[in-house]
């Protein structure tokens, strides 16, 4: 019984990560000029407004790579959780769970304030706000995919 739950978690997992990544390469993305070409779009986007294609695309730059990220942490833990076998602990389990709300709301404030406002919010200066979100995003994605890791620890213990 314990193989068939964990093999439907993974499925679930792995469907989430295949679908992150379809809806990554099918949402239009901005070229180097900052602007959305109208006749490079297709059906379905072609429908919106210019604005909804700009913020699609913004959702796609600042949310979607990340969500790949996340996806992927997800299914690889998985994966090694199904060779564990791993005693459950409810100290450990609340821990990790708090740890993932905590991880995981800062992300959606920032992220969000990094989408509607393209700067920094409130706890947040601007020099800091440039390195996590403007510059390589390496502190960005190593967040989400802490943030992963603190949801499988919850999930799983």
């Amino acid at each position: 019984m314990r193989e068939r739950r964990l093999g439907a978690a993974c499925l679930w997992r792995l469907i989430f990560f295949v679908f992150t990544v379809i809806v990554f390469f099918v949402v239009p993305w901005r070229s180097s000029g900052g602007v959305i070409e109208r006749s490079s779009t297709y059906w379905p986007f072609s429908l919106l407004s210019d604005r909804g294609i700009a913020m699609l695309s913004d959702y796609r730059t600042w949310f979607i790579g990340q969500w790949i990220v996340f996806s992927g942490t997800l299914l690889v833990l998985e994966l090694f959780c199904m060779q564990l076998h791993i005693e459950r602990n409810r100290v450990i389990r609340v821990i990790a769970f708090i740890l993932f709300a905590a991880a995981f709301l800062s992300l959606l404030y920032f992220s969000i304030g990094s989408l509607v406002w393209s700067g920094p919010l409130v706890p947040m200066d601007a020099g800091t706000w440039n390195l996590i979100f403007r510059e390589n995003k390496v502190i960005l994605y190593a967040w989400w995919g802490v943030s992963a890791l603190f949801f499988q620890l919850a999930a799983k213990m």
